[in-house]
């Protein structure tokens, strides 16, 4: 199991397929663009590729297939099993390869990436509950995105290798010129559509603000409730300033990101969001609701501003307050490029996360 002298570590990892949709596939696309495999043998494990909801027996020929992969990979050494862990189905799923892990004693990281996994512990049955504690307290290491998921986890399992290994995002900030008369203001939201992110909370803050601002603009971009909320847009009559793209990649989603001004994330719940800090690493302000990992990037009134969820009133406030003052948009926009090369560098973190598997391996060699 253990790599022998000059070999690099062969870490197997388990998770959505890279071209998912989704933060999970985003986070690991990252490591890969910021040199993970110059560091380690990745085999990488794609469990599920489609979210269409109702594609039951997809999800599970797509399950069998992975579980395959899995059996055939370990025929040679694997010396660290990497599960991405969400919810729902996505635990059960990874569940069944930690078990085959546990089978061969190849040393499991459990890394949870989930704003709702604490609503689906403390909601599910005795049984299930029993599951997930055995599958984190039996990991060598536990990953979560930010300090408060690690308080959480630490009062669920008895596991004293919890670590937060938090999202991270490549510095590139943008240097906006300074507004002539009215330029427009662009808001920019990303993630999945519809209420648990706080989407149309965002529409009523907008259709506030663009009474007395007609220069503002918003985009919408993400996968989820698209057609409802392009018909919310339509019957409200924004369809003219309101842009619903749908999910965009690759250059759609570096152009929304060097046209915004202020990017805006109301959601009900959170890990440790990748959209927040690739705009940050693009010098954008930021607001945002106080839920899961996000105060740990955006600090009130630094580089941005938190509201609570569900707040439409304070959210149309401290967007008013941005869309209004350009140079205080500008100074907290520095300092989100300030927080990226601080806590959130993802070179940096790449580096963690290879010192962790090395870590496991050298105390697996000790045993």
């Amino acid at each position: 199991m253990n790599p022998p002298q000059g070999r690099r570590l062969r870490v197997m990892m388990a998770g959505p397929a890279l071209t998912a949709k989704g933060g999970i596939a985003t986070v690991v696309n990252n490591w890969i663009a910021a040199g993970v495999q110059s560091k380690i043998d990745l085999v990488y494990i794609s469990t599920l590729s489609t979210t269409q909801a109702n594609a039951g027996l997809i999800k599970l020929w797509e399950a069998g297939g992975a579980y395959l992969r899995v059996i055939w990979q370990t025929r040679q050494p694997v010396d660290v099993l990497h599960l991405h862990l969400s919810h729902k189905s996505s635990f059960f799923r990874k569940y069944i390869i930690f078990l085959w892990a546990r089978l061969w004693n190849i040393p499991t990281v459990a890394h949870i990436h989930s704003g709702r996994f604490k609503l689906f512990y403390e909601g599910s049955s005795s049984w299930v509950q029993w599951m997930i504690r055995h599958c984190l307290e039996q990991s060598r290491v536990v990953f979560v995105l930010s300090d408060i998921w690690r308080q959480y986890v630490r009062g669920v399992v008895n596991n004293p290798n919890i670590f937060v290994l938090p999202n991270g995002a490549v510095p590139a900030q943008i240097v906006k010129p300074p507004m002539v008369g009215e330029k427009r203001v662009h808001l920019l939201f990303m993630g999945r559509l519809g209420a648990p992110k706080g989407t149309y909370d965002l529409l009523l803050a907008f259709a506030a603000l663009f009474e007395s601002y007609p220069q503002v603009r918003l985009t919408l971009a993400g996968d989820g409730e698209v057609d409802e909320v392009r018909a919310w847009v339509a019957q409200a009559g924004l369809a003219a300033v309101v842009a619903v793209p749908g999910w965009i990649a690759d250059q759609q989603r570096l152009e929304a990101f060097e046209q915004c001004d202020i990017f805006v994330l109301p959601s009900y719940f959170e890990g440790m969001p990748g959209a927040v800090l690739e705009a940050m690493a693009m010098g954008i302000p930021i607001v945002a609701t106080s839920v899961g990992g996000v105060p740990e990037a955006v600090e009130g009134h630094r580089n941005g501003f938190l509201v609570e969820p569900g707040d439409v009133t304070a959210l149309t406030a401290c967007l008013r307050t941005l869309i209004a003052d350009e140079p205080l948009r500008q100074k907290m926009g520095q300092e989100s490029f300030k927080i990226i090369l601080e806590k959130f560098d993802i070179r940096r973190i790449v580096e963690d996360l290879v010192q962790h598997y090395e870590t496991i391996v050298n105390s697996e060699q000790q045993r």
